[in-house]
């Protein structure tokens, strides 16, 4: 199995629905060797919410499940993923097989008659990463031509003499299609706004300063050389006015105006930095700037419930995905806050191990029951109430800290609160 589609599939996400525990449980464990990220949901509706929220490259689902069946889980499926198609596996009873052929307008790209055989799983996966693979190589190919077409027009005009430069939104719209890009085309653009608003206010800083200094010489000349009346009028229209308090508040208003744009600025760079597209390459991170800027962006989660305090000392550069370990940071940092009831505090912290650092997120939150705690990085398990999460997000992070090299460990008590502690490796070899 050293097929490009076997070589494929560890890069991959797999969503895999099934109801009945046993069967969910077995296969879990199976596929968890050949995918990259594996995502379980229990029923159509858990594997709709997740599709929303991970996107998976994978569908595979059993289809007679309670709650929502496969089929219809499929249909709201391809009414998200209408651009990209995903591979859809299905498995099914030998009486599903006729009526699952006449859903072919679904996009089925195999399916498989129960009880399933392995092998046969292997190979229709392998086939399904096989298919994800050749539309991969077919869009660089195409890019590339692009790119090779583009080079020869520019050759063209230059032999002519015309110099026309090229269009380059052209090249921009692949790009733009990602939600990374997207939001790093956002924060640029609210860079802009604030920067004249900074400038202006400087600007406006100095013009007060300026008017200060004349409004002080003209009361002093009115109070030493003017008439009786005229330092009456003065006096009286200043009262009226309230100019000694405007001339005290503004500055402060100016200053506050200042410092609220040097914070939305420095958040459009956090956010930047967040949400840049790694495409899944491994480079030199500087940990503490990644829980500076996820901090940053996940403030509004925290700051109304917690204090959030930023202990990070001198450690090494480690090699990670940076995007993949700014999500473990922002889970842990959201739910560290709703874990806590009225006000608290949270406090990250960085150690340097010789060969490894480490990610500690300490909350004074209620704390996890022991009886559950074994269970908290199991996939759908949550104690929230439905709607307000979905029970992936330790999940997703323990697998992405696992794939990393690192472990990812809690320790709680009720009532006082719970620390999660990451250690990642210097130099990640995934």
């Amino acid at each position: 199995m050293n097929d490009n589609g076997q070589k494929f599939l560890k890069n991959l996400t797999l969503l895999y629905v099934e109801d009945e525990e046993f069967t969910r449980k077995m296969f879990a464990t199976f596929l968890q060797r050949l995918v990259g990220v594996l995502i379980v949901a229990k029923n159509g509706a858990e594997g709709v919410a997740a599709y929303r929220e991970f996107t998976p490259d994978i569908v595979m689902t059993d289809i007679n499940m309670p709650i929502m069946d496969g089929l219809t889980m499929v249909r709201e499926i391809r009414t998200i993923d209408t651009g990209t198609q995903v591979p859809i596996l299905f498995l099914t009873a030998h009486e599903e097989v006729a009526f699952l052929k006449s859903s072919i307008s679904l996009g089925t790209t195999e399916y498989l008659v129960k009880p399933v055989n392995t092998g046969k799983l292997v190979e229709a996966l392998r086939m399904c990463a096989r298919q994800l693979h050749d539309e991969k190589m077919l869009r660089e190919d195409k890019e590339q031509m692009v790119t090779f077409n583009e080079q020869l027009e520019k050759r063209v005009a230059e032999e002519v003499g015309k110099n026309r430069e090229k269009d380059t939104m052209l090249l921009q719209q692949d790009k733009l299609a990602s939600i990374g890009q997207l939001a790093a085309g956002v924060a640029h653009e609210i860079n802009n706004p604030v920067g004249f608003i900074m400038s202006n206010l400087g600007t406006l800083k100095k013009y007060v300063e300026n008017l200060d200094q004349y409004t002080s010489l003209l009361q002093g000349l009115v109070s030493t050389e003017g008439t009786f009346e005229a330092q009456h009028v003065v006096n009286e229209m200043s009262q009226k006015l309230n100019i000694e308090h405007i001339r005290e508040d503004i500055e402060n208003l100016i200053a506050e105006s200042l410092e609220g744009t040097e914070r939305i600025k420095q958040i459009v760079l956090d956010l930047k930095d967040f949400v840049r597209a790694d495409e899944d390459r491994l480079k030199e991170t500087d940990l503490n700037q990644c829980v500076r800027s996820t901090a940053n962006i996940v403030r509004s989660e925290i700051k109304y419930v917690a204090d959030l305090s930023l202990h990070l000392n001198r450690i090494p550069m480690i090699i990670c995905n940076s995007q993949q370990i700014n999500q473990v940071i922002a889970n842990l940092l959201v739910n560290a806050a709703h874990a806590i009831t009225g006000n608290g505090s949270i406090t990250v912290t960085t150690l340097d191990e010789n060969d490894r650092v480490t990610l500690s997120v300490t909350d004074t939150g209620c704390g996890i029951p022991p009886e559950i705690i074994d269970r908290i990085f199991d996939p759908f398990f949550t104690t929230k109430e439905v709607g307000h999460g979905t029970g992936l997000g330790l999940n997703i992070s323990s697998t992405i800290v696992k794939k990393h090299g690192g472990t990812i460990r809690v320790e709680s008590e009720i009532g006082t609160g719970t620390t999660f502690t990451v250690t990642l490796p210097v130099n990640c070899r995934r």
